[in-house]
């Protein structure tokens, strides 16, 4: 039990050192550091697996890449050290676009221990946003549709329907001209409650963050409440940013602006549009993962579920503890830039949509287990390329075998 409750802790003592990473790359880090910058990435999560009690058949859940705006993985495998601690593995759909990778542990001793790996390709193509138009009367939010409403929740990490929200929301709405305006004044708010955090939270929800120092998580509920109650669907995404080095996961937002869609904002540095080729991700955050954020061995309270590696049913036996790399601890998981490839080559379009093709047709397989030694075999080369063209040849080569 002492074991796990050190685990279920890390993450918050994690905070001060990301929190301080975090602004010094906000302060100091060069402009161009978080440009646009097409390719391939290589994601990467390892961890030491202990046995703290004997178990049979733990069951391991660790969200695979999502295929999100320009990003569409390429290639995906886990193993184990000795491999014979890993009985099986499939992959889960558990809601449209966002799947995970169930895996099964052999029977494990008490004292056991094994490394548990896990590596992807994902391809990445450049952004493009638009602008958001000025003059959109606030009254548009209530044209919001139905897919979109479900991010309009007050939940256990995003307490938007607390007071201190509410009267935010009503100062902001009523100084906005329009909703670009109101966007705006809801960054700068945003900034203005950063600023003035002092202490270390208790928990990382939204309700704390108004005071409180936290980390990524903690201003990405924050964000998410305070445009809530300003009317704007936001939710949350996890992933593995490139311009950061090994962290456990890292939390931005999306908001919905009507008549636009989707826009990316990096809650933690608070910088919108945010390119896709900054941050590769995993998780698209549920309200209900929201209302699952409670303390448990992997992550602090408001930390959504499954936006991370979890190990449901299997916490007071199995414990897990990132090492990527050694100097990091309790990092689990990194995200490097591979392959530079050209931004305005016109050949983006057919490619990712090929690539994608690909990964469907690898989820299909994958939903009944392992696709299999020579499936992996003949993917390896698409994280060698260098060349869009000669990534297209091998993907249009795998496609007429597998479709």
């Amino acid at each position: 039990m002492r074991a796990r409750r050190l685990l279920a802790l890390l993450p918050l003592a994690l905070v001060p050192v990301l929190a301080a990473s975090l602004g010094r790359a906000q302060d100091e880090v060069p402009v161009d550091r978080f440009a646009d910058r097409p390719g391939i990435f290589r994601l990467r999560g390892v961890y030491e697996a202990a046995a703290i009690a004997s178990s049979d058949g733990a069951t391991v859940e660790l969200p695979l890449p999502l295929v999100w705006g320009q990003q569409v993985p390429l290639r995906w495998e886990v193993r184990a050290k000795p491999q014979a601690r890993l009985a099986s593995w499939k992959a889960v759909e558990r809601k449209p676009r966002d799947w995970i990778a169930r895996l099964t542990l052999a029977k494990l001793e008490e004292g056991e221990r094994f490394d548990l790996e896990w590596e992807a390709d994902v391809l990445c193509g450049p952004s493009a946003f638009r602008e958001l138009p000025a003059g959109v009367p606030l009254a548009r939010l209530n044209e919001v549709p139905k897919e979109a409403r479900l991010w309009l929740a007050s939940t256990k990490c995003v307490q938007c329907d607390a007071a201190p929200f509410k009267k935010i929301a009503k100062k902001l709405r009523e100084e906005a001209e329009d909703l670009a305006d109101l966007q705006k004044k809801i960054v700068a708010k945003l900034a203005e409650i950063q600023s003035g955090q002092s202490g270390m939270a208790e928990d990382l929800g939204a309700l704390e963050a108004l005071e409180h120092q936290g980390s990524c998580t903690s201003a990405a509920n924050l964000a998410c409440a305070v445009f809530r109650a300003c009317g704007f669907p936001a939710r949350t995404l996890a992933g593995y940013p490139v311009w950061s080095g090994p962290l456990q996961t890292h939390y931005v937002i999306e908001l919905y602006f009507p008549r636009v869609g989707w826009v990316p904002l990096e809650s933690t540095l608070l910088r919108t549009p945010w390119p896709s080729s900054q941050q590769l991700e995993v998780a698209l955050v549920y309200p209900e993962d929201e209302d699952r954020s409670g303390a448990r061995a992997c992550a602090a309270p408001g930390v959504p579920y499954l936006s991370l590696t979890e190990a449901p049913g299997a916490e007071e036996s199995l414990q897990l503890v990132g090492k990527v790399p050694a100097e990091h601890p309790g990092c689990d998981h990194v995200a490097t830039r591979e392959h530079d490839l050209r931004s305005n080559d016109s050949r983006w379009p057919p490619s990712l949509a090929k690539a994608k093709k690909h990964w469907e047709k690898w989820l299909e397989r994958a939903k009944s287990g392992p696709p299999g030694q020579d499936f992996h075999e003949r993917r390896r080369p698409l994280g060698a390329q260098d060349d869009l063209g000669a990534l297209e040849s091998e993907l249009d080569r795998l496609l007429s075998k597998w479709l």
